[in-house]
């Protein structure tokens, strides 16, 4: 049995402001780890300086660091953004918070004036500063700065920081596919005042406007789909598992070829969710068992898995009278959405790969 949904849910509490200043200032990586994450403005922070020298904790190459200089003259610049509250054990988990980084409060510049948020920066077991970062990590960083209006001179100096290839090509693609998703939260400073005409919004607005009002279309998932398909098992398994499992019980659906095995196996077998072509969510059959859902971390809570749900259970229907999944039991997000479907706890088992707890869940059909 694969992973289960990286499922929507409802946010609860007061949101939290968070300071970036690596790739977390993309969007779309951002919320890879975060959904609910909501750019606020661009700040920056006093006597620190920008670094590479942060070892990460998953590929060993240079990750990015707001090092204190004490110098006044120095700064990082970087964006303040909202995050749920409940969304701040995932990003802890992704970060590598007690792995390589520490989180801190930190007071930051904006046109606004003086704002408190919390940042991550590299503890001193973790700094080398013979590190260099991959340029995949390199242009995540730049793509994000660009896309959170910072200085075009601060833009130009982190475009021209010395980088290295991945070795690793499929880590590297998924990375780098981060930089084709459109933001939704343009600055409002940069955002053309609004006309009341559609023809005359910015062609990104009309596009997130269709995309957000039309729901995608489903379709038997073809060979060509693999790879689409691969990439957001991935991405999906680092931020939703990252809360509850060790990184290295991951590291084979992440870095080895145990995901690309799988789908090669089961793509004959899914259905994907699909707007202009793009794969936006997909889930797998196996007899009376859905194998797999998963949908692209930025497009969560949109009812895509919904849909796609919908669609399992109807062709599960006309052969089964009865729908089985499996999930992890820390993951409350998807035990909640399978309740509220109709499904129950049947059994839970240890499962030795991942060292959790499955929860194996069953739903009548045709009621």
């Amino acid at each position: 049995m694969f992973p289960e949904a990286g499922f929507e849910y409802r946010q609860a509490r007061s949101p939290v402001r968070y300071f970036a200043y690596g790739s977390n200032l993309l969007l779309a990586r951002l919320r890879e780890r975060t959904p609910s994450a909501r750019r606020i403005e661009r700040g920056k922070l006093s006597a620190h300086r920008l670094c590479w020298h942060k070892r990460g904790a998953l590929d060993g190459s240079g990750k990015c660091d707001a090092f204190l200089t004490g110098d006044a003259a120095d700064m990082v610049w970087g964006a303040l953004f909202e995050i749920a509250d409940m969304e701040r054990a995932r990003l802890d988990t992704a970060e590598g918070l007690g792995r390589g980084y520490r989180d801190t409060q930190v007071r930051i510049e904006t046109a606004h004036g003086m704002l408190t948020a919390f940042a991550y920066v590299a503890t001193p077991d973790a700094v080398d500063a013979t590190l260099v970062p991959f340029d995949w990590y390199r242009d995540l960083v730049v793509a994000g700065a660009r896309e959170s209006g910072l200085p075009d001179p601060y833009v130009t100096a982190l475009a021209s920081v010395t980088a290295i290839c991945d070795p690793h090509s499929v880590r590297a693609n998924r990375h780098r596919r981060l930089r084709d998703i459109p933001p939704d939260d343009v600055a409002e400073e940069r955002r053309p005042a609004p006309t009341g005409h559609e023809s005359q919004m910015p062609r990104r607005t009309v596009a997130m406007q269709k995309h957000r009002t039309e729901p995608p279309a489903l379709r038997p998932a073809t060979e060509a789909d693999q790879s689409a398909i691969v990439d957001i098992c991935k991405t999906s398994i680092t931020t939703t598992y990252g809360v509850f499992m060790d990184p290295e019980r991951m590291r084979p659906w992440v870095d080895g070829r145990e995901v690309e095995e799988y789908v090669a196996r089961m793509w004959s077998r899914m259905i994907v969710a699909v707007d202009d072509a793009q794969v936006l969510g997909v889930v797998a059959l196996d007899g009376h068992v859905i194998d797999l859902l998963w949908i692209r971390a930025d497009l969560r809570r949109r009812g895509i898995g919904s849909l796609l749900m919908d669609q399992a259970e109807s062709m599960l229907a006309a052969d089964h009278n009865v729908a089985e999944i499996e999930c992890f039991a820390p993951n409350r997000a998807s035990l909640a959405f399978y309740e509220s479907r109709g499904y129950t706890a049947v059994r839970t088992y240890y499962e030795a790969a991942s060292g959790v707890d499955r929860i194996v869940m069953t739903k009548q059909l045709g009621e």
